[in-house]
């Protein structure tokens, strides 16, 4: 009797067998959507080991073989559930910001991105550079709104079936995603100035935008003479990453757009984001300055690689690496395409929140921002014959005069891109300079 009741502790053979597989397929599908590939051995040997450790523990299981089965099944399973699970109920945890939930690869061309189509957010947000900060102390919380359209860019749904009189292309300064939807300077051109215009700016560089144009353009419609209005960022625009090709390529087969959902979901496991975030945080990338500022008791972030870079002159913008890209074939192909599609093209510069506000960071008030990307950007524009909006003399001088006066800022304390003050300065200077071109 007792060798019978022993026996009934123990798992048949063909159940082990099951629960063995399935403990693989668990552990698969876990290491597959969640944990970085040069991990997954010595991970793996952890747990094996742990598993050995535990059955120690639990003589009356039965034979070690059945109780590793049972630890293995038992362990995938609840690891795997959580990195599900955290996607659905906890994401804000994963995702501090909450536009980058669905910022996605483009199955079409995993070169480029795009929103999910027809998401809509709205709620407690901060800015990029206080994201890199751990804690909450340097966060300057403020209400958000967004929504994309159903191409995946931040547009009204229906926009893209509206004859357009203005279409603008840019990165994140023109997006506006840490701003109130509505108040961005985008929208306000839209809502309060009268434009029909569609707004294809995304986090990206010049030659991801290009071909961005190139895919979206067919699916709007244009009024023949309508203004493309081209923005740069003196930030990161140079040193953004540059495709070698400006076409669109042959549309993809459905195994390739599966591959490409497949990494962006691996991509996004939390449990993966949990392990890279564990790693030693770089944090020269983002300084705390509390020059002039102090007096307010108030906190300025900045991020360091913008504030190097104000200091590039003409002659090192054009030497650089992707100085001949950019004010080269990207420009070229940029006019060349506008002009087939009876497009307007005008191209403005953004300077960074580090050249406008130097005093505030540099203990050297004699070194100055030399706006070297400014410079080389207009006279590419003038050899061109393209017209240029260049907001940035202005911009620094009433920047300067409303921190004096009022001691308010155009840029978020928090963030690398402009507040709502900032937004309704950018609409007010665009409607202001295209008037004078007679748009």
């Amino acid at each position: 009797m007792g060798n019978k009741n022993s026996k009934n502790h123990v798992p048949s053979k063909k159940l082990t067998i099951a629960f063995l597989i399935v403990g693989l397929l668990l552990w698969g599908a876990w290491f597959a959507v969640g944990i970085p590939s040069r991990l997954s051995s010595p991970f793996l040997g952890v747990l094996l080991f742990l598993c050995l450790v535990l059955s120690r523990q639990y003589k009356k299981w039965g034979p070690r073989w059945a109780k590793l089965t049972l630890l293995w099944l038992f362990l995938g399973g609840s690891i795997l559930a959580a990195d599900l699970g955290l996607r659905v109920f906890a994401w804000h945890l994963i995702h501090p910001l909450p536009q980058s939930r669905w910022f996605r690869e483009w199955p079409e061309n995993p070169d480029l991105y795009r929103y999910e189509p027809l998401k809509k957010f709205s709620g407690e947000s901060f800015g990029d550079l206080a994201s890199m900060i751990p804690g909450t102390s340097y966060r300057q919380n403020r209400h958000v709104e967004f929504e994309t359209d159903e191409l995946g860019f931040l547009n009204p749904p229906g926009a893209k079936d509206k004859e357009l009189d203005l279409i603008v292309l840019g990165d994140s300064y023109a997006a506006g995603l840490t701003s109130d939807r509505s108040k961005t300077w985008v929208d306000t051109l839209r809502s309060q100035n009268g434009y029909s215009l569609y707004n294809l700016s995304l986090p990206s560089g010049p030659s991801q935008q290009l071909l961005t144009l190139k895919y979206t353009l067919p699916q709007l419609k244009p009024k023949p003479g309508a203004v493309l209005l081209w923005t740069l960022f003196e930030g990161n625009d140079l040193d953004d990453k540059y495709l070698d090709y400006y076409d669109p390529k042959e549309p993809p087969s459905a195994f390739e757009k599966f591959k490409v959902h497949w990494s962006g979901f691996r991509g996004r496991s939390p449990l993966r984001m949990l392990l890279r975030r564990s790693k030693k945080r770089n944090n020269d990338l983002v300084v705390v300055s509390r020059q002039l500022m102090q007096k307010r008791g108030e906190f300025f972030l900045y991020f360091r690689p913008y504030f190097e870079r104000t200091l590039r002159t003409e002659e090192e913008v054009q030497k650089h690496n992707n100085g001949p890209e950019l004010f080269g074939a990207v420009f070229d192909q940029m006019q060349k395409y506008a002009l087939e599609n009876q497009l307007r093209l005008i191209v403005m510069t953004f300077p960074s929140k580090e050249s406008i506000y130097r005093t505030f960071i540099s203990t050297r008030p004699d070194v100055k921002s030399q706006f070297g990307f400014m410079k080389v950007t207009q006279r590419e524009c003038e050899e061109k014959h393209l017209d240029f909006l260049n907001p940035t003399p202005l911009l620094l001088w009433e920047a300067k005069n409303k921190w004096g006066n009022q001691g308010e800022l155009f840029w978020w304390k928090d963030d690398s891109h402009f507040n709502h003050a900032g937004e309704a300065w950018v609409a007010d200077f665009v409607v202001k300079e295209l008037k004078k071109l007679g748009i």
